[in-house]
């Protein structure tokens, strides 16, 4: 049985050294908490877009993604734009305040930054029902992130991508 589990732990190891496993894991239902004072500019229109009645306080996931010490704020859609697949998500830059991303899923995988990148990738993963799913993979240029990858996973494929999470905490918001 200890020769299982270092095997585990070994397995583990490789897969966060070879950069496989995110950084973080943000999920839809865990991650994001009401948070007030978010000092954006343009909050209320965004509140608007993602359907948050008058008053309603955004729910938001706040964490420093590139390492400048102010942390970016990802805001979560009202739930009436929430579906099987998941919600959709902006992305605001921690210093600059401004628009950076728009994302849709069920959970984002910040992956490990790599060295010269300003921002870690993100991956977005959306339930397409009969177990099938999207991954989609995000890379920041020029400003913002911009969508490089999309991939159809087969049930199959969805499995073994969502086992592969299940080794990474689920992050909350700072």
């Amino acid at each position: 049985m200890i020769h299982f589990f270092l095997l585990f732990l070994l397995g583990i190891a490789s897969y966060v050294q070879a950069g496989q496993l995110p950084k973080l894991l943000i999920e839809r239902d865990q991650s994001f908490k009401a948070i007030s004072g978010l000092n954006i500019p343009n909050l209320d229109e965004i509140c608007e877009d993602f359907e948050y009645p008058n008053g309603v306080t955004p729910q938001a996931f706040r964490h420093d993604l590139n390492g400048d010490k102010a942390y970016e704020i990802l805001i979560q859609s009202y739930r009436t734009l929430c579906g099987t697949g998941g919600c959709e998500y902006i992305l605001i830059d921690g210093k600059s305040k401004r628009k950076i991303g728009n994302f849709m899923g069920s959970s984002l995988a910040v992956q490990q930054k790599k060295e010269g990148q300003q921002f870690p990738d993100i991956k977005t993963y959306a339930y397409m029902g009969s177990g099938e799913g999207i991954l989609e993979t995000f890379t920041y240029s020029n400003g913002k992130y911009r969508s490089e990858s999309l991939v159809n996973l087969s049930a199959r494929e969805s499995v073994n991508y969502l086992k592969k999470q299940e080794i990474v905490p689920t992050a909350t918001s700072k």
